[in-house]
């Protein structure tokens, strides 16, 4: 197993807060619930007998007086956890602005001594390792917090890994039960009590895994309706040009000058949907990724 130690700032600020936290005591959470979707206008919440709950933020009162808030920060266009002794101004602020969001009871969860904690950073290849999922455990229970989405789609619902909102799971196992846009890939530490060191996570070293001819060809996006998706004709014409340049790569085929770049493909601006059918957003811009670093590395080799 390799070991990496995060050089971004604000992850190893967020992950010395995280270890603050652990061996401590919580005796209660509170949080703000957000809207999952609407039924008749009226906003859809999720409760304790889902299999998650999807919040705006989340507070962690502890022994000592003092409280946390759990919330979500945003990195170019990944998003990830932070840890903050202030409340999350903007919570109180939205409540009163569109009531998509509400006081949440999170009595169901375990109070108590932290008895181990985990914190886990997005190891995707596009990724900047942004803190994504935290596991706290108190009296031989877990509960899983995430940032991620809901994404309806016209045929179901996909979640978004790495996006604006919390899940939190009160069994973790639960978070394969869902149906996630693309794959959970993550490098882990656990955080014991009285643990002063410092930034070092264990796991699978950074890499690229190279897109191919065949992943692309195989590859579907889901539909979406009366929310914001990528015009339908535009993204085609993008995924064939994106088969032209593996194509090139792969088998020789096309000249080098009429092959997309990483950088073009990168600044590719998509014509956006709402009141029409459209691909969902998420799944096109990650696989944009993933062909960008794989161009690129065909770039540099």
């Amino acid at each position: 197993m390799a070991v990496y130690s995060p050089q971004n700032e604000w992850v190893r600020n967020q992950n010395a807060l995280w270890r603050e936290l652990a061996g401590g005591t919580i005796i209660g959470w509170s949080g703000v619930d957000f809207s999952v979707g609407q039924d008749d206008d009226e906003p859809i919440f999720l409760g304790p007998s889902d299999v998650f709950r999807q919040l705006w933020s989340v507070r962690l009162q502890l022994v000592d007086g003092s409280s946390l808030a759990v919330a979500t920060y945003q990195n170019d266009s990944e998003f990830g956890l932070k840890i903050d002794r202030a409340d999350d101004p903007t919570s109180s602020e939205l409540m009163a602005i569109n009531g998509l969001l509400r006081e949440s009871d999170l009595s169901d969860l375990p109070v108590g001594p932290i008895e181990r904690l985990e914190v886990r950073l997005d190891n995707r290849s596009w990724s900047d390792f942004d803190l994504i999922e935290v596991v706290i455990t108190i009296g031989g229970r877990s509960v899983l917090i995430v940032a991620a989405e809901v994404y309806p789609v016209v045929d179901g619902t996909l979640y978004a890994w790495g996006d604006e909102s919390l899940f939190v799971f009160a069994d973790p196992a639960k978070v394969d039960q869902l149906t996630w846009m693309g794959s959970r890939l993550f490098i882990s530490r656990e955080i014991l009590p009285g643990d002063n060191g410092g930034n070092v996570f264990e796991g699978v070293p950074r890499a690229v895994t190279r897109m191919t001819v065949r992943r692309v060809l195989d590859a579907t996006f889901a539909i979406v309706r009366w929310q914001v998706g990528y015009d339908i004709e535009e993204t085609q014409d993008l995924m064939g040009r994106v088969l032209d340049a593996l194509d090139h790569y792969q088998f020789g085929a096309h000249p080098p000058r009429t092959v997309l770049t990483a950088k073009e493909l990168r600044s590719v601006a998509l014509r956006p949907t709402k009141l029409r059918k459209g691909f969902a957003q998420p799944e096109v811009d990650a696989m944009i990724r993933e062909v960008a670093a794989t161009l690129e590395e065909w770039e540099r080799s």
